[in-house]
């Protein structure tokens, strides 16, 4: 049976959770990809008495008014089929640690990904890592050939994947 996470705390601050868990990845990519903003915390922070540790995922909702309805209705999805526990905060000020508004929160960007595939790299590898992108988390991802590499637009990508293999002859 597939776990359906849970959503605790009260308020409308902003929602929390942690990047645990096998799906937090892409319940991530269902938020930025409906160009919800969503920030990751740089260090540890206490928000109405519920601790959460470097790296989780804060949604601060005053920013985004008019997407709350998607909002909420995406943490519905992400309980129910990420399997990820949602705090709400009806603040956002921190007991310990950062405050939610600090400077050391990141705002993510949806990733761009392109896995190398091709002579000298691993096959298999390679596959692994586009399967656990395209297929469970459901990222799109561009399989981009090393033969091609010095003729593509790396632009395109922010994020680029490189399996196990041999890549001396690359410059």
């Amino acid at each position: 049976v597939f776990p359906i996470g849970t959503i605790s705390g009260e308020g409308e601050y902003a929602f929390i959770f942690e990047m645990k868990g096998y799906y937090a990845h892409r319940a991530l990519k269902r938020l930025l990809s409906a160009g919800i903003i969503v920030q990751i915390n740089e260090n540890p922070f206490t928000v109405s008495g519920q601790y959460f540790d470097r790296g989780s995922a804060v949604i601060p909702l005053g920013v985004q008014k008019n997407k709350r309805a998607l909002i909420k209705q995406i943490i519905s999805q992400i309980t129910s089929q990420d399997g990820i526990d949602i705090h709400k905060s009806a603040t956002g000020y921190a007991q310990k640690g950062i405050d939610l508004g600090s400077r050391s929160m990141e705002v993510l960007k949806l990733p761009k990904v392109a896995i190398l595939v091709g002579d000298g790299v691993s096959s298999y590898e390679a596959g692994e890592v586009w399967h656990l992108h395209d297929q469970r988390f459901e990222m799109g991802v561009t399989l981009l050939p090393i033969q091609n590499l010095s003729s593509t637009d790396l632009s395109k990508y922010n994020k680029i994947v490189m399996p196990n293999g041999n890549y001396s002859k690359l410059n």
